[in-house]
């Protein structure tokens, strides 16, 4: 249980895949690495790509687990990472958002799912993700754990704002809103608009929208 924190201090957290990011950045990272593989001719690194992909298509293998083997095979420094960043569609909105905050003296900080090793193609400057080491996913930065280590980057203090797209960052956007922070929807489905609209009525949980 995450103690209370009153202090707010001048931070936008940002979310990445379906916030920042229009998509998903590890199947971005997938079909770059792929090209990659190909066009250095290791055929072999594309084969287990593709039967570690069809495996995963199929629940054979975890989600980690899909993500170990891909990164043991991709790498981080290879041509693919800095493909992703051509690749990318990244959101106007929260571009401008996130631009307009800055100018009002706001440090910025990317919370995301998604592995660290990567993100450096989207983001410049402080990040927290999931944390691959030794070929292991040690920490998945979802949810409860997301929350956890944005309180722990920012000293046990509140930020300003907290923007996602996706119900399983609730925990995030309900502290933040709760705390005196302002909680902010990207481009929400039906399903997490409806998810969120249900905590309208108690006053806690005041969601904004941020549509491209």
């Amino acid at each position: 249980m995450v103690g209370r924190h009153e202090e707010v201090v001048p931070v936008v957290v940002v979310d990445l895949d379906g916030t920042l990011l229009r998509g998903n950045s590890f199947k971005l990272y997938v079909r770059c690495g792929a090209c990659a593989l190909l066009r250095k001719r290791r055929l072999g690194g594309f084969v287990r790509l593709l039967a570690a992909t069809f495996l995963r298509k199929l629940s054979v293998i975890t989600h980690n687990r899909y993500r170990e083997i891909c990164a043991a095979l991709i790498g981080f420094e290879s041509d693919a990472t800095y493909k992703m960043a051509e690749c990318a569609g990244m959101s106007e909105a929260v571009l401008h958002f996130v631009a307009d905050r800055r100018k009002e003296g706001c440090q910025c900080l990317l919370a995301t799912a998604a592995l660290e090793d990567y993100t450096y193609a989207f983001w410049e400057g402080a990040r927290v993700g999931s944390v691959l080491k030794d070929g292991r996913v040690l920490v998945d930065c979802r949810g409860e754990v997301k929350l956890q280590r944005v309180l722990e980057a920012l000293g046990g203090r509140v930020p300003a704002y907290a923007l996602s797209d996706d119900i399983e960052d609730e925990p995030l956007l309900r502290y933040v809103a709760e705390h005196g922070g302002r909680a902010v929807l990207v481009n929400p489905n039906k399903k997490t608009l409806r998810f969120f609209r249900e905590f309208e009525p108690s006053k806690l949980f005041d969601v904004e929208l941020l549509m491209d």
